[in-house]
């Protein structure tokens, strides 16, 4: 196998990811209203003043959107949704998946 198949098979690894996250965006965006409440739910539970700079677990985040490790991985990759990674550990703040969810939603729209 020379360079240029395994530059082939790289794009075409690329474009599978990029139909993958389409079709699993619009799954977000199908079920807005659950995560949204999801989300409220997990705000509710934890007794802090600014709930913007609330941090999420990355297995709380892919129940909260209802998602995988993969698809967690290609938003992230994407520039979708920030990820703070403290001593291995990724974090998440409540701020950036809500202006996530936002901005898919107007996308969508328009």
């Amino acid at each position: 196998m020379n360079s240029t198949d395994k530059k082939q098979i790289q794009l075409h690894k690329m474009e599978l990811d990029e139909k993958y996250l389409s079709r699993k965006l619009t799954e977000i965006i199908m079920n807005n209203q659950i995560i949204r409440s999801n989300l409220k739910r997990y705000k509710n539970k934890f007794k802090v003043k600014d709930k913007k700079k609330l941090f999420i677990l990355e297995k709380a985040l892919i129940k909260i959107l209802a998602i995988n490790r993969r698809t967690l991985r290609l938003l992230i990759q994407s520039d979708f949704i920030e990820c703070n990674d403290l001593f291995g550990v990724s974090l998440f703040t409540v701020k950036d998946i809500e202006y996530f969810l936002n901005t898919t939603i107007k996308k969508h729209r328009n």
